[in-house]
């Protein structure tokens, strides 16, 4: 009866955000945001503006990023302005997108880090 696939969590074109965001699972953006996004799926909508840094382990930009990007993998639709560099490892730029920054391909040593494992390790470490 329930689907097992996960639903985005969606951000409106209306929102105006400032500080951190982090998640586990996935979200749809589609309004400014300037602070750092820490999350396993990211979508950058036509309509979103990220002013910060995005650690994601895939991201999809469509809107305008300026700042900072490190995913596993990245994809760039004709629509994306990206203003920083970014770091990944395996990138796909669809024709019309644009980059000012420069494009780093990861090693194995340097992949992004799982968000949930990364807490995992935070919880683990604080436990009495």
């Amino acid at each position: 009866m329930f689907s097992k696939k996960q639903i985005p969590s969606l951000i409106s074109a209306d929102v105006i955000l400032e500080g951190e965001i982090k998640s586990t699972g996935m979200i749809q953006f589609d309004g400014t945001i300037t602070g750092q996004i820490s999350v396993n799926h990211l979508t950058v909508g036509e309509l979103g503006t990220v002013n910060g840094s995005i650690k994601a382990d895939e991201v999809i930009i469509k809107g305008k990023v300026a700042g900072s990007v490190h995913a596993n993998r990245v994809i760039l639709e004709k629509t994306a302005k990206v203003e920083g560099d970014i770091f990944h490892q395996t990138i796909s730029i669809a024709t019309g997108a644009s980059v000012a920054g420069t494009i780093k391909q990861l090693t194995e040593a340097e992949n992004v880090t799982d968000i949930a494992a990364s807490k995992v390790s935070k919880s683990a470490k604080t436990a009495p």
